[in-house]
């Protein structure tokens, strides 16, 4: 008969909330890492505001091939965002809740934008009020972004 195994025994109260502590604070995001999140987070909100204004513009002016042009690049500009962004190993805590706000209130900007300019083709919307809009439309994604290189840098 073979002698029985020896289990370790459970930590101490003591000990399991030390190694807590230190898991909690352990880093385990790179600079990198947090480059490549922080620039998607900025940059798809910039991409969104900037095909927005693409968009008023060429359809302002009856420009189609114009406005399916902006938005063929706009595709491929996610397309490459997209992929910059899965280069990240790792993602600060709460990223997916600062980037998923960001990303939603741009987008609902968006839409307002939208369906502010759409419906007026014949009386365009003028560019010194549109064009600060399309800025504002970016404005959230780029606080996420803010606010997600703060919380990488604790």
């Amino acid at each position: 008969m073979s002698a029985p195994e020896e289990r370790p025994l459970p930590p101490s109260r003591e000990e399991a909330l030390a190694q807590l502590r230190a898991a909690d604070t352990t880093r385990v995001i790179t600079d990198t890492d947090r480059l490549l999140l922080v620039g998607y987070c900025a940059a798809l909100g910039s991409v969104v505001a900037g095909v927005l204004a693409l968009a008023w513009w060429t359809l302002s002016n009856g420009n189609t091939a114009g406005f399916v042009a902006s938005f063929a690049g706009y595709g491929l500009a996610i397309a490459l965002l997209v992929a910059l962004q899965r280069r990240a190993n790792a993602a600060p805590r709460g990223f997916a809740r600062l980037y998923g706000r960001g990303l939603a209130l741009t987008m609902a900007l968006y839409a307002v934008g939208v369906a502010w300019f759409s419906p007026r083709a014949a009386d365009p919307v003028p560019a010194g009020v549109f064009l600060p809009y399309c800025v504002l439309v970016a404005v959230p994604s780029l606080v996420a972004a803010v606010l997600i290189d703060r919380r990488a840098r604790r």
